[in-house]
C-alpha cells in the first residue's frame, strides 16, 4: 500500500516524508476530519476504531470556518420554518434577528 502511495505522490510531484510533505499516515488524519464533517464524533471513533474519543481528537482539528458554519446550522435549523417577511410590521425583535441570521 505505501508502495502505492509513494508512487502516485511522485507522479502528482507531491513531496513525501515526514520532513518533507505528505506521509501515508497523514491519510488517515484526513479522512478523520472528513468523517466527523458528515457524522458525529461519537459515530466517526466507532467507525475509525478507536477506544476513546480522546484518540479521535487528536485526528480532528476544526478550522475557523467548521466552527462558524456548526453555528450557522444550528440557527438555520433552530429558525426553520419560523421566518415572516421582513416587511411584516408585526415582526418582533427576535423574529428580526432570526431574519438577519438567516439571511447571511
Amino acid at each position: 500500500m505505501r508502495g502505492c502511495f509513494n508512487a502516485a505522490c511522485k507522479t502528482a510531484e507531491i513531496e513525501t516524508g515526514r520532513e518533507e510533505g505528505l506521509v501515508f499516515h497523514d491519510l488517515r488524519h484526513l479522512a478523520a476530519y472528513r468523517l466527523v464533517k458528515v457524522t458525529d464524533i461519537v459515530t466517526a471513533s466507532k467507525i475509525l476504531g478507536h477506544a476513546s474519543l480522546d484518540m479521535t481528537l487528536r485526528y480532528v482539528h476544526p478550522t475557523d470556518t467548521d466552527k462558524y458554519e456548526a453555528v450557522r446550522k444550528v440557527a438555520e435549523n433552530l429558525f426553520r420554518g419560523r421566518q415572516k417577511d421582513v416587511n411584516d410590521p408585526k415582526l418582533t425583535s427576535s423574529e428580526r434577528v432570526e431574519n438577519r441570521i438567516l439571511s447571511n
